[in-house]
Formats: C-alpha cells, sequence, structure tokens
C-alpha cells in the first residue's frame, strides 16, 4: 500500500468538520441578514404604495363631495391628538349616508391594495395613545372573512363610533394612523404645532425584539396642515409619530 492510497483513504478530523460548519453558519447568517433587508424593503415600499392608494383615494373622495373626511369633533389639543383611522376607512368605504360620512362612489379604495382590520377595544382606541397595543387594538380579517358576503354589509353598517370599526391595515398587520386637519381652527393647530405632545417611547412598542429603538420622548404635532396625515408603524412596530422608521404620507 502506497502512502498515497493512505492519505485517500483518510476522513475529516473533527477540527476540520467543525471549521466546515462554521464556515456554513456564518455564511447562512449573512445570507439570512441579507434576505430580511430584502424583505422589510420591499415591504416599506408596499407601506408607500398603500399610503399612496389611500391618498388618491381621498382625492376622489373630495371632488366627489367638495369636503374632507369627517372626524371625531374636539377643541383640546388631546382630542384633536386622536386616531382618525376609522374616520378614513369609513369615509372611503361605506356608502353615502349621513351618519357614516361615505360618498357616493364607495368604496374608493378598490382591488387587493390594502388589507382590512377590525378594532377589538373601543376603549383602547380612545386610550391608548394611537394603537400603541397592536394586540388588542386590531385584528386582521381572515380571508374566509374578506369573501364573505356579509362584509360588504358590515362596512355600510359599521361606522367609526359604533362597537366594531373596521381600519386599513399596512403590512406589519398594525393599523394605518390617520389625522383629519382639515377644519380645524388654525390657532389650535399653530398651538399644536408650537407645543407638540411628547409621547413617552417604550410603552409604544408593540412587537420589538432586542432594544427599543426609541429611548425618549417622541414628539407628537400635525404635518399636513389642512389636509391629512397618514403613517405607518414601520418595521419595528412602534408608532413615532412620523418619526424613526415609520412609514408616512409627508
Amino acid at each position: 500500500m502506497s502512502i498515497f492510497d493512505s492519505k485517500a483513504r483518510r476522513g475529516f478530523t473533527i477540527l476540520e468538520l467543525l471549521i466546515v460548519v462554521a464556515i456554513i453558519a456564518v455564511l447562512a447568517s449573512l445570507g439570512l441578514g441579507a434576505l430580511r433587508k430584502a424583505v422589510e424593503k420591499a415591504e416599506v415600499s408596499r407601506a408607500v404604495t398603500q399610503i399612496q392608494a389611500i391618498e388618491a383615494a381621498l382625492a376622489m373622495y373630495r371632488a366627489d363631495l367638495r369636503i374632507s373626511p369627517k372626524r371625531q369633533q374636539g377643541t383640546t389639543p388631546d382630542e384633536l391628538l386622536r386616531d382618525h383611522g376609522p374616520y378614513l376607512y369609513a369615509a372611503l368605504m361605506n356608502k353615502a349616508t349621513p351618519e357614516l360620512g361615505g360618498g357616493p362612489n364607495a368604496p374608493y379604495v378598490k382591488g387587493k391594495e390594502l388589507s382590512v382590520g377590525v378594532i377589538l377595544d373601543r376603549g383602547v382606541l380612545e386610550a391608548a395613545p394611537m394603537g400603541s397595543d397592536g394586540e388588542t387594538f386590531a385584528r386582521a380579517l381572515e380571508p374566509e372573512e374578506l369573501t364573505r358576503s356579509v362584509l360588504p354589509e358590515f362596512q355600510r353598517s359599521h361606522g367609526p363610533d359604533q362597537s366594531e370599526p373596521l381600519v386599513f391595515l399596512d403590512p406589519w398587520g398594525n393599523p394605518f394612523h390617520c389625522r383629519i386637519w382639515n377644519g380645524v381652527r388654525g390657532a389650535l393647530q399653530n398651538q399644536l404645532v408650537r407645543s407638540p405632545a411628547q409621547r413617552g417611547g417604550f410603552e409604544l412598542a408593540t412587537h420589538v425584539s432586542g432594544p427599543a429603538p426609541i429611548s425618549g420622548p417622541v414628539s407628537d404635532h400635525p404635518h399636513s396642515m389642512g389636509e391629512v396625515d397618514i403613517w405607518s408603524n414601520g418595521p419595528n412596530g412602534i408608532n413615532e409619530y412620523g418619526a424613526g422608521d415609520d412609514v408616512r404620507s409627508w
């Protein structure tokens, strides 16, 4: 037997196998990281497209009615900073009835541009800082519920002030946030700009892994004065009121 035959039959040592496994693990982690970034980028692009679809629908609504969607009335800063997401959905999807605020050519958002969620706890919508708790704030409707014949009737009969209003959901399953500024007195808007509400950071998390992306107060104030502010929590699932990785209309 030659020395060459002996070397040819020799297997890998434990150390060599461990090195190979470690290299494969490193390459896999790098690949997964790149894949996650690509998926996140695609979801952000989808959120931008969804906001643009909502804005286009709002333009059609205004063309029909010459006004912006109805919003919950308020005269104090806290009241004006409430989430108008259900009012946005009611305006663009409900049929034209005065109490629901819909337009004559509703639904204005058609096709599969946006997912739909239902508010499970009306108290959370009113009391929490604009959907801080994504688990109890809204639930995505299952596909079979979306295709049921009862859903169009549900859209027409459930306004934003009733027990289970509907909202549009972003690619991460959180409700789109909306504030309707049309009709708010300029003095109140200016007051909110000069003295924005300061929201705490950590309690805004909905599904965050690792360190919280925001560690201090976040300024909450109007952006599109006289128009409509629309934004998504973004990939980190935290409502940063248009800051951080939030996807926004302004």
